[in-house]
């Protein structure tokens, strides 16, 4: 059974029916995160927000470009591309997901445009599907490495880039290189579930984040204000 995380998104007619094809689908298991935000250098992608993102044991990682439009537009396989580049970015940083600095891991990108014609021109390498033909797509995609699986999910919940530790020299206890050498170490915050549900959706009211000492709120609501930033760039929000 999918598990889903409703982040922000400006595609909702699309998603909706995305969400509903994984609600139905039994055998397909994992986390649907919609509107999942990746860290990307500033500059070099228009967004780096993805639609929807899957994660799963039986279909690895499957990203989603959704077009609400009946046309496909000419740039899809460009948008395909900056999603692609994102992710391997992002994943490099994990070595238990390289061999020989390759990834080990497939990357799939499919762009779903639900009420687009049924007889889809497609390019030779870039999944393009409606609604109709969406579960072929899938059926198509299949996951080699499920042993990778629970280091994909650790991945996607990771918040920051993991450091590579070079050799240092003794640092002198309660030295400033010692402490610089601690702050390192925590640079990298691995979200569980609850806590990316919390940081990435946001209900109307109040929505109130709770847990004891320790347990990472000031992590979650960091990331929340910083997702709804990203969102939503001309709000102006309070903490």
């Amino acid at each position: 059974m999918i598990s889903v995380v409703n982040g922000y998104t400006d595609k909702p007619i699309a998603c909706q029916k995305l969400i509903g094809f994984f609600l139905g689908q039994e055998e397909i298991s994992g986390y649907l995160y919609v509107g999942y935000p990746f860290i990307y250098p500033l500059g070099l992608v228009e967004s780096s927000q993805i639609d929807c993102l899957l994660i799963s044991p039986e279909k690895g990682l499957v990203a989603f470009n959704l077009i609400e439009k009946e046309t496909i537009p000419q740039d899809y396989v460009e948008k395909q591309e900056d999603v692609y580049h994102v992710i391997e970015w992002n994943l490099k940083s994990f070595a238990k997901l390289l061999k020989k600095r390759k990834l080990m891991v497939d990357i799939n990108i499919v762009t779903f445009s639900p009420n687009a014609e049924k007889d889809l021109l497609v390019e030779e390498g870039y999944l393009i599907c409606n609604e109709q033909t969406l579960g072929t797509t899938l059926a198509n995609i299949a996951f080699d490495r499920p042993e990778l699986y629970d280091e994909i999910s650790k991945a996607v919940r990771t918040i920051g880039k993991p450091v590579q530790m070079i050799a240092r020299k003794p640092l002198i206890p309660g030295s400033r290189g010692e402490l610089c050498a601690e702050l390192e170490k925590k640079s990298v915050f691995i979200l569980d579930h609850s806590q990316i549900r919390a940081a990435m959706e946001t209900i109307e009211g109040v929505q109130r984040i709770r847990g004891l000492s320790g347990s990472g709120k000031s992590a979650v609501l960091a990331l929340k204000a910083a997702y709804i930033h990203a969102c939503h760039p001309e709000w102006k929000i309070g903490l």
